[in-house]
């Protein structure tokens, strides 16, 4: 009796399998995406948008504790139906370092969808500017062009720019069926389906800060009599000494960072400041040790541990008021 329940079950699926394909658009089709080089979060966020499935193979495939895509099959360009499965080779291996302290090599995000660059340039401490269709208001699709080249040298905390245009939009019935699938292994082909929904984030180039030095004048001496200077001795006072708490509203971002520490451009080192979100009323505190590129209104940035306490990493910019 059970032998001949499954047997029915792989019947009605296989039978059912073509039609499925056809309705959910399998005749279409997308280019391949340069996926070469992108984590698991970006590399998520390209087959969300392009409606791929994706196995990988190659050291922590198995386990998904890959890092890093090094190749693909077909190659990028490729025209592929839509809701196919692809075919990634991955290492656990991490990216060359950059050639010197306090640069980065530019990353390849061509064909990247806000949220995927979002993350990146989060990485590699880069900021960006955006133009073309939707730059302005945060609706733009993807990437269609970087400067500089992907793999040249750039320092960190410069700012890129970005040549982005809009895109079809996508029927929010079929992700909600579809999304994009993760394989745990090769030969299994259940999907998961993980359907992540982020407001867009708007980026604004920031201009850096001008630093002044400032001469004093000399003071001119007279010659004049030695004041007689009398010592007054007074005890302690009685009056407690109130120290006037220093507040900014502004934004938090977070980034790769120790625990505990955190980085503004207004602060000198050593000051231990509190982050409260305006939002939930939840609270962190932190030493500072490291300098922002960002001015403005931009508050503090945050190690990832610690901005997590306030809010979901997906979020990227909190409001925030800082006292000290």
């Amino acid at each position: 009796m059970l032998v001949a329940f499954v047997a029915l079950v792989a019947m009605l699926t296989t039978a059912l399998t073509p039609r499925l394909a056809a309705a959910a658009g399998s005749t279409s089709y997308e280019p391949m995406p340069n996926v070469i080089g992108l984590s698991p979060s970006a590399l998520h966020s390209v087959m969300f948008q392009d409606q791929l499935f994706y196995s990988t193979k190659g050291p922590g495939s198995g386990g998904g504790g890959w890092v890093r895509v090094v190749g693909e099959i077909p190659a990028a360009g490729t025209s592929v139906p839509l809701l196919s499965t692809v075919t990634l080779i991955v290492t656990t291996t991490p990216p060359p370092a950059a050639p010197s302290t306090g640069t980065e090599l530019m990353p390849n995000v061509i064909g990247l969808s806000p949220s995927a660059v979002h993350s990146l340039m989060y990485r590699d401490q880069l900021y960006y500017s955006t133009n073309g269709p939707g730059a302005g208001s945060g609706t733009w699709g993807r990437v269609v062009g970087q400067l500089p080249a992907a793999g040249t040298v750039v320092h960190r905390l410069s700012t890129v720019t970005l040549e982005v245009g809009s895109s079809a939009a996508v029927s929010t019935a079929l992700l909600s069926s579809v999304a994009v699938t993760t394989h745990r292994t090769g030969t299994h082909r259940a999907p998961v389906h993980h359907v992540v929904t982020k407001k867009p984030v708007v980026h604004h180039t920031v201009a850096r800060p001008t630093h002044h030095v400032v001469t004093k004048k000399p003071v001119r001496r007279h010659a004049v009599a030695k004041p007689v200077h009398h010592v007054v001795r007074r005890g302690p006072s009685s009056h407690p000494v109130h120290r006037a708490v220093r507040d900014k509203v502004g934004v938090a971002t977070w980034y790769s960072y120790v625990p505990g520490r955190c980085a503004t451009w207004y602060l000198p080192f050593g000051v231990r400041i509190t982050v409260t979100d305006l939002a939930n009323g939840r609270s962190v505190t932190c030493v500072v040790t490291d300098r922002e590129g960002a001015t403005g209104d931009h508050a503090v940035d945050l190690s990832q541990t610690q901005f997590a306490e306030l809010a979901p990493l997906a979020k990227g910019v909190i409001p925030v008021r800082v006292t000290w």
